[in-house]
């Protein structure tokens, strides 16, 4: 939930299972102020405020990360900037659920490899993402993951694994039928994207929350219908 002020008065929006909802106030008096005031405090309390998920794109040099990223915020890059580090937040819904994904992206340089710890260490869902047209990217992949897995002190984590670049069959260098069958042997999910025609991209993040929702859900205690973690799906 948010508020801004407009001319003459003042806007409030959240969101439900039913999209956005939005009130507007006049504010031009102490009397409407002090209404405003009430009825945001009721809203407020009627609303829970959006579950926040810190989710992070590693890839390596090249490999479209921060396209991806820029795509799931509703922004786009048309050249690789090699960004040192870079957060993006969104408010969506996911399953009738709202949800703020605040989404960083990191260079993979190893002169950063103290940040990239950090961001691993605060990250509650991780996209490994290689690009279908370059075999090293995908062969760098178990590195990431074990370095997650490793920072995280677990044998698993919600992870997605993320082939961008699908448009570029003529160029691709690593087939589909490789990456499921790396995707299965670490049980994660698997989907393949295109980052500058948008293709799946908002897919591989709302799969990424439903993965941490079911990785709290297993942890908890809650039984969840999914077999977890051996059995991911694929698209």
């Amino acid at each position: 939930m948010y508020s801004h002020h407009l001319d003459k008065g003042c806007e409030v929006k959240w969101w439900t299972g039913n999209g956005e909802n939005s009130l507007y106030f006049s504010l031009n008096s102490e009397a409407r102020i002090d209404k405003w005031e009430k009825e945001l405090n009721r809203i407020q309390g009627q609303f829970q405020l959006p579950r926040e998920y810190k989710l992070v794109a590693i890839g390596g040099s090249g490999t479209g990360t921060s396209r991806l990223v820029n795509q799931a915020s509703g922004r786009f890059i048309d050249e690789y900037d090699p960004t040192i580090e870079d957060t993006h937040r969104k408010i969506c819904v996911i399953d009738d659920e709202v949800a703020l994904l605040d989404v960083l992206d990191s260079a993979d340089q190893d002169v950063y490899s103290a940040m990239r710890e950090q961001y691993i260490r605060t990250g509650e869902g991780f996209l490994l993402v290689y690009s279908i047209t370059s075999r090293q990217s995908f062969e760098e992949i178990t590195t990431f993951q074990q370095q997650v897995l490793r920072m995280k002190d677990k044998d698993y984590f919600p992870i997605l694994l993320v082939g961008n670049n699908c448009s570029l069959e003529s160029e691709r260098d690593v087939s589909r039928q490789e990456a499921e069958a790396l995707a299965r042997s670490f049980g994660y999910p698997f989907i393949e994207v295109d980052a500058r025609s948008r293709v799946n991209i908002d897919e591989a993040f709302y799969d990424l929350v439903r993965e941490i929702r079911r990785y709290n859900r297993e942890i908890s205690g809650y039984s969840t219908p999914f077999p977890f973690p051996s059995s991911p799906s694929f698209f």
